[in-house]
């Protein structure tokens, strides 16, 4: 794995951490789930090859997208993301 994509594969961690505490109640993590959403996107857009992004893209937004409205459970959010940054460190 490149330095790149090992530094979005953190940086997806640290928002599976925030975001599955935000959705735990915690609202004092609302300001950075959605700094740290907007930052995985630009991340996700500059880091991975042309070919994987599309779909590591679609499935990002979805799940952003889910948390935001809070239509997911902790523990969906936390398979979710991990399902993601599994298909990053087979890449």
């Amino acid at each position: 794995m490149n330095h790149r994509v090992h530094e979005l594969v953190q940086l997806l961690d640290l928002h599976r951490k925030v975001a599955t505490d935000w959705l735990a109640g915690d609202a004092s993590l609302a300001a950075s789930r959605r700094r740290l959403s907007v930052w995985v996107t630009e991340q996700m857009k500059e880091r991975v090859r042309r070919s994987d992004a599309v779909e590591a893209l679609d499935e990002w937004s979805a799940l952003a997208v889910a948390i935001r409205k809070r239509a997911i459970t902790r523990e969906e959010c936390d398979h979710r993301h991990a399902a993601l940054i599994g298909q990053f460190l087979q890449s």
